[in-house]
């Protein structure tokens, strides 16, 4: 683990977290198939489960890992009641914003805060959680590859989810160049810092139709995502 996260002259290497590991800090770095699979049929919470949605094979046996892919799309996508899911979703998004978020007037988070990312993220991921097992299209990775097919199954016009699609694709962008502007792993972003991106033509990207000229612009978009999280969510 320590060399894998030494940083060296090319860059950075692999952070490895290993207290994300189902025992916890103090449980064995390595468990057998048997019981792995065990703990997430049995005892896992939907957060784990959650977070399954997005594991992929990085190195290692091939085929282990590849059975252990499909091991995880099985349990990730699954027939479950709906009102459970997004009852335990919704409470998890509402806690991770009061006690994670660090918002205020003229500062937000882009990723924690309301309307931010993790808005999209849950969005997608209940669905993919509830519609995932009778719908082919769910079964991704990525929220980027899932958003669209996940609007499919919300009451929305084709516009608004057009406007939701902009806004991951935004928020995505900016929270890139916001780490390239700071060269910190950082989703709080001051309006201050957000001028100097301008200033410096770091912002807008050429690349991308993101429509964020001003700091309202940000505003009225993270109003737009959090609507669309209500359809999930109708208490955030």
């Amino acid at each position: 683990m320590r060399m894998l996260s030494t940083p060296l002259q090319e860059g950075p290497g692999y952070p490895v977290d290993a207290r994300l590991r189902p025992t916890g800090s103090y449980g064995p770095l390595v468990v057998t198939r048997r019981s792995w699979l065990e703990y997430y049929t049995q005892k896992a919470d939907l957060w784990e489960i959650q977070a399954l949605i997005r594991m992929r094979c990085v190195a290692g046996h091939r085929v282990l890992g590849c059975s252990i892919e499909e091991d995880a799309q099985s349990i990730c996508f699954q027939s479950r009641d709906p009102r459970t899911v997004w009852e335990r979703l919704c409470h998890l998004r509402q806690r991770m914003q009061r006690e994670r978020a660090e918002e205020r007037e003229g500062a937000i988070d882009i990723k924690l805060g309301e309307g931010g990312l993790v808005d999209l993220e849950f969005m997608v991921q209940g669905i993919q959680m509830t519609e995932g097992h009778r719908d082919e299209s769910l079964r991704v990775r990525s929220v980027r590859q899932g958003l669209e097919p996940a609007l499919e199954h919300l009451d929305l016009e084709p516009a608004a989810k057009r406007e939701q699609v902009l806004a991951f694709r935004s928020l995505r962008a900016l929270e890139h160049r916001l780490r390239l502007h700071t060269n910190q792993a950082l989703s709080r972003l001051p309006q201050r810092v957000f001028e100097e991106m301008k200033a410096s033509r770091l912002w807008p990207p050429v690349s991308e139709d993101t429509r964020l000229d001003d700091w309202q612009d940000l505003l009225i978009l993270r109003r737009r995502v959090r609507s669309g999280f209500r359809l999930c969510c109708p208490d955030a």
